[in-house]
């Protein structure tokens, strides 16, 4: 006998079947299924669990358009399952049809709104999986089909096995297929508003072409976009001071001297946070002592994503000091723990150990 568990509230549903029972009673409702794979140590997954599923707008969605089941991928048929479907991080969301043939699927904490939209284009039978790839490959280009198309490589992590290595070369697959897309629009239409998500979603860095477009073609897109495309250009601005200062991207002085011309020019820094960000990477504040007279003059003025960064460029830039040196960093930090916002308290729990050489001891 299939048990399908009910709630009087408004929140999603779980159903305490197996999967095969979900796939029947599925079929005899008209729905299709939902799988949550979730770990028991995943703490996204508990965020899910404690903040999105039991959100009225949510539950009514879910339990109108699935059979919801919660799948521990560590345990019972889970580990089977989360094999067959190529589950290898968590939360995993696989929304599948009455066949078991996957229909979509996303990943990591959403919140309701987000998490509705997610699953909207999972139900939408031109937007599946297969479907999906078959329109590509079949040379089927628009924006909604792009957009759809990356969204899905990202999320499925196709080529992943979990390392990094497998995680830029998914990124890099994604980056080329939005890219080629990009490269074949005309001026018309990269300026429509359908296609803000090749500069907003899918741009990393000011000196990409989709970037230098957006920047330069500023005042063409439609007035009522200014916001949006200022929005977008601020953005791009301000994730490249975070390369910089991580050092994920080297910054040179030609490269600094761009970066502040452009941000003066453009006016994007309205709270000024983009400036404190370029005074850390002056050269002579990136010298081990200037810096730890500069961070109680300025840290606790960093944008939050820029102090993270800062501290994690740390690690990387004074490596190979002396221990003394980076004692010292050490120490500076510690003494602005106190008034760092929790964002920096996470990074700085991770970084001051490091720098400390008591990582892993």
């Amino acid at each position: 006998m299939i048990f399908i568990s009910t709630n009087v509230m408004a929140q999603t549903n779980f159903s305490h079947i197996s999967f095969s029972e979900a796939l029947v009673a599925a079929s005899l409702e008209g729905k299709q299924v939902f799988v949550d794979f979730y770990t028991d140590w995943c703490g996204p997954c508990k965020r899910m669990s404690r903040e999105t599923f039991p959100k009225e707008s949510v539950g009514k969605y879910m339990n109108s358009h699935f059979i919801n089941l919660k799948i521990n991928a560590e345990k019972g048929e889970g580990v089977e399952l989360a094999k067959k479907y190529n589950v290898t991080a968590y939360p995993t969301f696989v929304v599948l049809d009455t066949k078991g043939n996957e229909c979509g699927r996303c990943l990591g904490f959403r919140d309701a709104d987000a998490f509705i939209g997610e699953l909207d284009k999972m139900r939408d039978p031109e937007l599946r999986s297969d479907r999906l790839i078959a329109r590509y490959k079949s040379g089927e280009r628009n924006a909604k089909l792009i957009k759809a198309y990356a969204d899905y490589l990202k999320e499925s992590r196709v080529d992943s096995d979990n390392t990094v290595e497998a995680w830029f070369k998914t990124r890099d697959m994604v980056n080329k297929v939005v890219q080629n897309y990009f490269d074949s629009l005309t001026d018309v239409q990269k300026l429509d508003k359908e296609n803000l998500f090749v500069y907003s979603t899918y741009t990393a860095s000011i000196e990409e072409s989709p970037a230098k477009y957006i920047v330069t073609n500023r005042n063409n897109f439609n007035p009522e976009l200014k916001s949006q495309v200022d929005s977008i250009i601020c953005e791009l601005y301000t994730t490249q001071l975070y390369m910089y200062l991580s050092g994920d991207t080297s910054c040179d002085a030609q490269k600094l001297k761009a970066i502040k011309n452009d941000i003066k020019k453009l006016n994007i820094d309205g709270d000024g946070k983009m400036k404190i960000a370029l005074l850390f990477l002056e050269p002579k504040n990136m010298q081990p002592n200037n810096l730890a007279n500069a961070i109680p003059k300025w840290f606790n003025q960093l944008d939050g994503r820029h102090a993270t960064a800062l501290m994690k460029g740390m690690t990387r830039r004074f490596s190979s000091d002396s221990q003394a040196t980076k004692d010292k960093l050490a120490l500076i930090l510690r003494k602005q723990l106190p008034t760092m916002s929790l964002e920096s308290l996470f990074t700085a729990i991770m970084v001051i150990p490091e720098l400390e050489g008591k990582q892993g001891h």
